[in-house]
């Protein structure tokens, strides 16, 4: 019927326009989304930019830490870890648990784990983006002077944090909150 094939026609000239988009912010960002992204797209350059930064200014035996712990190994030839514990309940279903943990959490993995540095970066098309942020924002209020920025991006959401676990101190005494 022509109802019929006026809808298809429809649904094939939204999913080309929306290909079309992704497409675009692929080739302008060279970022692999796996998704259109929400927010302002991330170029691949600034990522190489803070790996080849991590990579200069730390040695083959330094532990570092970021988000996406596997591809800054991968990039820097550092060993990596992701410095917080996804809490799913509180990412995907709503519970009101902080849902990375908390800044004392961070502190005992941070003081436990010791990476020289922590990359903050984007981690688009992941629901622990923001949470990462405000993470940091969170342990860098808590504890002053325990991240120290060494290094910000062309774009200000790439920051390298220099870390000093002697800044931690006490704080870390009784563990990670649960």
């Amino acid at each position: 019927s022509a109802v019929a094939a006026l809808a298809l026609a429809v649904a094939v000239a939204a999913n080309t326009r929306l290909l079309a988009d992704y497409v675009a912010v692929s080739r302008r960002s060279h970022y692999p989304y796996i998704v259109l992204p929400t927010t302002e797209p991330v170029a691949w350059s600034s990522y190489a930019r803070a790996f080849a930064w991590l990579a200069q200014h730390s040695e083959p035996a330094d532990v570092l830490a970021a988000g996406f712990d596997s591809m800054v190994a991968l990039y820097t030839g550092r060993a990596t870890i992701r410095p917080f514990v996804q809490r799913p309940r509180a990412l995907y279903y709503g519970d009101p648990a902080p849902p990375l943990g908390t800044p004392a959490d961070l502190a005992h993995l941070l003081v436990t784990t010791r990476p020289r540095f922590l990359l903050l970066a984007p981690l688009p098309s992941y629901p622990d983006e923001r949470p990462f942020y405000a993470l940091i924002a969170g342990a860098i209020r808590a504890h002053p002077g325990a991240l120290r920025p060494v290094y910000r991006g062309a774009d200000p959401r790439f920051v390298i944090y220099e870390v000093d676990p002697s800044a931690l101190g006490d704080a870390v005494l009784g563990g990670p909150a649960s």
